[in-house]
C-alpha cells in the first residue's frame, strides 16, 4: 500500500508523547503549536487551571462568518496492566496496521488533520476551518467544557458543524448516550470489630445502596424500548458500579465506604431520574449516626440525532454510506451539540473495539479514508459558493 509519509510521522510523533490523563499534555500541544506556526498559523493555547494541561484552537480562514470544528482529544488512557507486546510509546507498524496508545482513539485522526495544512492554509476560504484539540477527554471530558469558551466569545461566528473524529470504522454516528459519573460516601460507627454496634456500619449501609442500583439496573432494562433507541446496542439507561473502597483492617468497624458509579443515558430528559430515585433511597437510610453524600464528579449529554439532519446527510453522501449508526459510549460531541448549539457527528479512523486495550492498533486504510473524507467536507463547508 502506498501510504502518505505525512500522515505516518505525524501518528508516530504524536503517539510517542505519552499523555496519559493524570499528566501533563503540553509536551504535545506545543509541538503541535510550533507545526502549525511553521505553517504561519497561531494556535490560541487555553492552559487549565494547574497550568500543566492545554486545549489547542487554530483557525484557518475568516472568523466572521461560521465554519467547520474538527475536533480530536489528545489524552489516552494507563497502559499499566496490560501486556503489551511492544513499548505502547514507540509506535510500530506490522503488516497494514500502525500500533501504539491512541493509535485508534485518537492520534491517527489527529494526524490526518494536521497533514491536511499544507493543502489548505494558503487557500482562500470562505469559511473557516477550526481545529481543536482537548485535554481530559478520558476522564469526564472537562477541556471540552473550557473549549467552547473560546466559541462563545464575541470574536468568533458560532461553527454551522463539527466532526469529532472518534474512532468509528468511518461509519456516521449522530447519536451517543450521556453520562453521570458519581461518587457516594456512606460515613458511619466505628471501633473494634468485637463489639457490637447498634447501627449498621458504613459498609453494610453501602452495600445495601449497590444492590438497589442492581435492581434499579434492572428495571430500566425490562422497560419497553422506544423507537428513537432501537439503534443502541443497548437501548436503555445502564447503571455501573466500578469502584469501591472501604475500611483499614479486618478487625475494624469501617467509619467510611466510597463508591464511584455511573450511568449512562439516552436522552437528556431523563438524565436526573436515576440519580433522584438514588437520593430518595439514601434519605431512607440516613439515620443519626450514618451520614451519606453524592458528589457529581462529571457530566457529559448525550448526543442527539435530531440536531443532526443535515450533517448526517452530508456525510453520508462524502463516505458512501447507507445508514448511521449509535453509539453506547459518550464523547465530547454531545458538549458541543447540546452547550454550543452545533450539530456534530462522530467520524473517525479505528475501531472502538481497539480503543483502550493493549496493542491498541488503526488500519492504514481506515487513515486514508479519513484523509478522502476530510478533503471533501472541508471543500463542501469552508469552500462553498459566497
Amino acid at each position: 500500500m502506498t501510504f502518505p509519509s505525512k500522515i505516518l510521522n505525524l501518528a508516530k510523533k504524536l503517539i510517542s508523547f505519552p499523555t496519559i490523563s493524570k499528566d501533563s499534555n503540553l509536551e504535545l500541544i506545543y509541538y503541535v503549536a510550533n507545526y502549525l506556526e511553521s505553517y504561519n498559523i497561531t494556535p490560541t493555547i487555553q492552559l487549565n487551571k494547574s497550568e500543566n494541561k492545554a486545549n489547542l484552537i487554530a483557525t484557518i480562514g475568516p472568523t466572521h462568518v461560521p465554519g467547520l470544528i474538527l475536533s480530536g482529544h489528545t489524552d489516552v488512557v494507563p497502559t499499566e496492566t496490560q501486556n503489551w507486546i511492544s513499548n505502547p510509546f514507540s509506535p510500530w507498524i506490522d503488516g497494514e496496521r500502525l500500533y501504539g496508545r491512541g493509535t485508534a482513539d485518537m492520534k491517527g485522526f489527529i494526524a490526518v488533520v494536521l497533514s491536511l495544512i499544507p493543502l489548505f492554509y494558503k487557500s482562500d476560504m470562505n469559511a473557516p476551518l477550526h481545529i481543536v484539540l482537548t485535554y481530559d477527554e478520558e476522564i469526564g471530558c472537562f477541556g471540552a467544557y473550557e473549549l467552547i469558551k473560546h466559541f462563545q466569545s464575541n470574536a468568533l461566528a458560532k461553527p454551522m458543524a463539527c466532526l469529532v473524529g472518534e474512532p468509528t470504522e468511518m461509519h456516521v454516528i449522530n447519536a451517543h448516550k450521556g453520562i453521570k459519573l458519581l461518587r457516594t460516601t456512606v460515613r458511619g460507627p466505628t471501633g473494634h470489630s468485637s463489639r457490637s454496634v447498634e447501627e449498621d456500619s458504613s459498609l453494610i449501609v453501602m452495600s445495601e445502596l449497590i444492590l438497589f442500583l442492581k435492581e434499579l439496573n434492572i428495571l430500566y432494562k425490562k422497560k419497553p424500548i422506544i423507537s428513537a433507541s432501537k439503534k443502541f446496542e443497548q437501548p436503555y439507561t445502564t447503571i455501573n458500579m466500578g469502584q469501591l473502597r472501604a475500611g483499614t483492617a479486618a478487625n475494624i468497624i469501617p467509619a467510611e465506604s466510597e463508591l464511584l458509579w455511573e450511568y449512562r443515558i439516552i436522552s437528556e430528559k431523563n438524565e436526573q431520574e436515576v440519580l433522584d430515585r438514588f437520593i430518595h433511597q439514601c434519605e431512607d437510610k440516613n439515620t443519626k449516626s450514618i451520614f451519606i453524600k453524592t458528589d457529581e464528579l462529571a457530566y457529559v449529554p448525550p448526543l442527539c440525532s435530531s440536531g443532526n439532519k443535515s450533517l448526517t446527510k452530508q456525510l453520508l453522501c462524502l463516505n458512501g454510506h447507507m445508514q448511521s449508526y449509535h453509539a453506547d459510549y459518550c464523547t465530547e460531541a454531545g458538549i458541543y451539540q447540546q452547550f454550543l448549539g452545533v450539530p456534530t457527528i462522530l467520524c473517525g479512523p479505528g475501531s472502538i473495539k481497539q480503543a483502550h486495550k493493549e496493542n491498541e492498533y488503526v488500519e492504514l486504510k481506515q487513515l486514508l479514508k479519513a484523509n478522502s473524507l476530510l478533503i471533501g467536507l472541508i471543500k463542501e463547508i469552508c469552500y462553498k459558493i459566497k
